[in-house]
């Protein structure tokens, strides 16, 4: 956004620790790019006062108990976009590995990794659980001459680690264009060069192999395109995946293991999980889901 006339507000009050981590997931899978949080609230600016209207209903539909009274909308007349991101961003920082900063931050960080990343976008920043815990667990990862797919990119962070970890390749696929343009930013910022951006759907990238696939995305998109994952995979590659829910890892994990995939560990922060698989079985299993899940009638 550059500049505009008008910035809108729009407030979600009383929400306990848990409706907010959904609503953050329900906005997020609405394409919602700036969430502020606070302790038992969320606030979310955009230029379209529809889009933001829009927003509220698809929270109001899915989130049981939120009433219109929960929801309060004002304009900030002569905001400029960069401000009101500079005024919440603060850098984040994961001890002993990899610091996450914006272009205005000056501090120094005594991390092995600095990634900087370009604050007009909101998604994929670090800040929320799901995606600190990605770049934590890619900590004891070795990617060292690998390949890697980054499903779900937004900003590109978990790319722009890959390739610093030592990868040679990295693809990075979100079907938001908007996602894309901010992504092509942060490469530039973090002078990445093995990174290759797509715009689209995973089908699109359904003729290459990966070592690693990284997919921070959400339980249904996770569940839906698990098969096509285990067809991108080398043989014992694997997959990082986040955007769950504590109550859904029986249902993530029963989906990945049928098509394939062994668990290897899952890691739990402020409600939401961060699940590390690797596919273990040969195509027979692949061909047997399909045929259960796709081919009956």
């Amino acid at each position: 956004m550059d500049n505009p006339e008008v910035v809108y507000k729009l407030s979600i009050d009383n929400l306990s620790a848990q409706r907010r981590d959904i609503t953050i997931a329900l906005l997020d899978s609405f394409g919602v790019e700036a969430i502020h949080e606070a302790e038992h609230s969320l606030y979310l600016f955009h230029e379209d006062v529809d889009f933001l209207m829009r927003a509220q209903s698809h929270i109001s539909d899915r989130l049981d108990g939120i009433g219109v009274e929960d929801f309060k909308l004002i304009n900030l007349p002569n905001q400029n976009w960069n401000q009101v991101w500079e005024s919440s961003f603060k850098p984040i920082v994961i001890p002993g590995f990899c610091a996450i900063k914006a272009t205005f931050h000056k501090a120094e960080f005594d991390t092995p990794l600095i990634v900087t990343i370009d604050p007009e976008m909101a998604f994929g920043t670090g800040h929320h659980e799901t995606t600190y815990q990605m770049i934590e667990n890619m900590k004891s990862m070795d990617f060292t001459e690998t390949t890697v797919l980054d499903f779900g990119c937004g900003t590109g962070l978990l790319a722009i680690v890959a390739e610093m970890l030592g990868a040679t390749s990295v693809d990075a696929i979100d079907n938001d264009p908007q996602a894309i343009d901010c992504a092509k930013k942060c490469l530039q910022l973090n002078s990445a060069t093995r990174i290759k951006l797509f715009t689209g759907e995973l089908d699109l990238l359904k003729a290459y192999r990966y070592d690693f696939i990284l997919a921070n995305i959400n339980r249904n998109v996770l569940i839906d395109c698990a098969y096509q994952m285990s067809t991108m995979l080398k043989d014992r590659g694997v997959v990082l995946l986040s955007g769950i829910l504590e109550g859904d890892e029986t249902t993530i994990l029963t989906t990945f293991e049928q098509v394939g995939f062994r668990h290897l560990s899952t890691q739990q922060k402020g409600g939401w999980l961060c699940i590390q698989l690797q596919l273990h079985q040969s195509s027979l299993a692949n061909d047997q889901y399909m045929s259960a899940h796709y081919f009956e009638k």
